[in-house]
């Protein structure tokens, strides 16, 4: 747009100044004026640019962050899930149903439990 502009527009404002009696110094800064104008709107359509794919590669970043944080706690709590209790039953009931479930679980289903006979 702005070398259409300057190459064809241009010449023709420049008529227009000249003959509507307009000074030629106005119409040059005016031009000037014009391509400074281009210049800093080619220079902020490329600050744009640049700050989209900045915004773009940031978004990718977080969602790649959650996508990780997601599957540390789900796998964690897989683990958690999973992993067998290590704590030691609180009350003596506890202690023998345990006792039980071990006997039950090594083939012991048929025999009595300890110190009952």
């Amino acid at each position: 747009i702005c070398t259409f502009f300057l190459d064809i527009i241009a010449p023709t404002l420049t008529v227009f100044f000249v003959s509507s009696g307009i000074n030629a110094e106005y119409g040059a800064a005016l031009r000037k004026q014009l391509a400074e104008k281009e210049k800093a709107l080619t220079r902020m359509e490329e600050e744009a640019k640049n700050l989209k794919s900045v915004r773009e590669r940031e978004e990718r970043m977080v969602l790649s962050a959650w996508y990780e944080m997601g599957m540390h706690v789900h796998k964690k709590g897989l683990e958690e899930r999973f992993q067998p209790q290590v704590s030691s039953p609180r009350s003596l009931l506890s202690q023998k149903r345990n006792e039980m479930r071990r006997s039950t679980v090594s083939g012991k289903s048929g025999s009595s439990p300890q110190g009952v006979r």
